[in-house]
């Protein structure tokens, strides 16, 4: 199996390369470490090395899936010297990954909800700079989430495995929603009734099987809640009635992902 892309005027080509010529190093929690001679002139030419390369983490998911290598191979790294053999570490080629997490007991055949971790709460510190340079999910303070894993690539902007899913119909992201309109000594509590109402709404009219919700979170600016969303515009249109209806607050949705423009559900 081979992968290449021709090049731009004067970028070296994209590799034509064999899969097995490639050195995997799973390193602690099964972060993958790869090389392979035959990428050295274009990633140089890419300044890519140490770093990311999305056309080659490509190459796995051909072996483990989407779902195994969004839950099982968190960060996956391009080296431009061959790994090295480490005692904490396990060197393979691509091939042999389904086999080895299968004897490891992992299933690369779960369902996509499967990539959720468990609930987790947290709290940050007040964010810096004035409220009005603020990114959505920068305001937050408090909350639970059980897709971390897409939390921490948001914030930093870096790549993360949403456009997979995306292919695959899902949509990982948050509603968000302004909260100035809540007031007074009981303006938390209100905050959190009028949530759970909102949540309501989604699972009931738009089906668990359209939508299942990760997490939430308290905000400055904003509240926020998480959600997986199979059928999407089901899942919009419903938010986008609730919201409207409420006539509370000015309500968005996007995705986990910076560079996704936000999606205005109220007028």
């Amino acid at each position: 199996m081979g992968i290449y892309v021709e090049g731009e005027d004067g970028e070296p080509a994209r590799p034509d390369f064999d899969i097995d010529t490639i050195s995997l190093l799973l390193g602690e929690n099964f972060s993958a470490f790869a090389y392979c001679k035959d990428w050295d002139a274009f990633l140089k030419y890419q300044n890519i090395f140490p770093g990311e390369y999305p056309e080659v983490q490509a190459s796995l998911r051909h072996f483990l899936g989407d779902v195994g290598c969004i839950k099982y191979v968190p960060k996956f790294f391009v080296l431009n010297i061959e790994p090295p053999e480490t005692k904490g570490g396990t060197i393979l080629t691509p091939t042999q990954l389904p086999k080895f997490f299968a004897d490891k007991g992992f299933d690369l055949h779960a369902p996509v909800d499967a990539i959720l971790d468990n609930m987790v709460s947290y709290e940050w510190e007040e964010p810096e700079g004035s409220p009005e340079d603020w990114i959505p999910r920068e305001d937050i303070t408090s909350g639970k989430t059980m897709c971390q894993k897409f939390q921490g690539p948001y914030l930093k902007n870096e790549v993360n495995d949403l456009d997979q899913l995306e292919a695959d119909g899902v949509a990982a992201g948050y509603f968000y929603y302004t909260i100035d309109s809540f007031k007074g000594e009981n303006a938390q509590k209100e905050r959190e009734e009028f949530r759970q109402v909102f949540e309501k709404e989604l699972i009931e009219k738009a089906g668990p099987d359209s939508v299942k919700i990760v997490g939430e979170a308290n905000g400055k600016k904003y509240d926020y809640v998480e959600v997986l969303a199979w059928n999407s515009k089901k899942v919009i249109d419903v938010a986008e009635a609730f919201f409207k209806s409420s006539s509370k607050c000015m309500a968005y949705f996007r995705t986990f992902k910076r560079t996704a423009e936000y999606l205005l559900l109220t007028d």
